[in-house]
């Protein structure tokens, strides 16, 4: 189903760090391992950035983040490191950010220039064609459910800028 198993062009963002982290002369263990802190600690700051977006207090910043790291759902994602899993539990958090301050306010294009970069840190989510559906659900939603809101409001500028970042994003 989906593509071959042995295509993993979606995965060579993912792939780089292990051999980037043999490049520097580690072994094939302790780069695994650098992979495995830096996928983690990625994930933490992703859900940061987003809780930032939504709250002002740092207690569930930090809270959010802590349960969104130790979340014990995650365990089949780190005991087989699944490269679109890993991909997602990074991505998403950050590409719903963006999109939060996307429609508050600021450049649109820089915004979606943002979005474009994260989605290379996402695109190992195309190793798993189930996955790529999950995934793709979050962000629509937000920008459905921001506009409608908007609609009812009344605020024809809101739904403007949310039209022109989800065109170019």
């Amino acid at each position: 189903f989906g593509s071959s198993p042995d295509d993993r062009l979606p995965a060579i963002f993912f792939m780089f760090w292990p051999a980037f982290f043999r490049l520097l002369g580690f072994s094939i263990e302790h780069a695994q391992r650098l992979q495995f802190a830096l996928w983690f600690t990625a994930g933490g700051f992703a859900m940061y950035i987003l809780m930032c977006c939504l709250t002002r207090s740092e207690v569930a910043r930090i809270g959010a983040t802590i349960l969104y790291l130790f979340n014990f759902y995650q365990e089949p994602i780190w005991q087989g490191l699944n490269i679109a899993n890993l991909s997602a539990y990074v991505a998403l958090p950050l590409l719903l950010a963006v999109t939060i301050r996307a429609l508050r306010g600021g450049s649109v294009l820089r915004h979606a220039a943002v979005f474009a970069l994260v989605t290379v840190i996402g695109s190992g989510i195309a190793a798993n064609p189930p996955m790529v559906l999950v995934a793709l659900i979050p962000v629509p939603l937000y920008l459905i459910l921001f506009m409608g809101a908007r609609f009812i409001q009344a605020d024809e500028l809101a739904i403007r800028r949310a039209l022109q970042f989800g065109g170019l994003a």
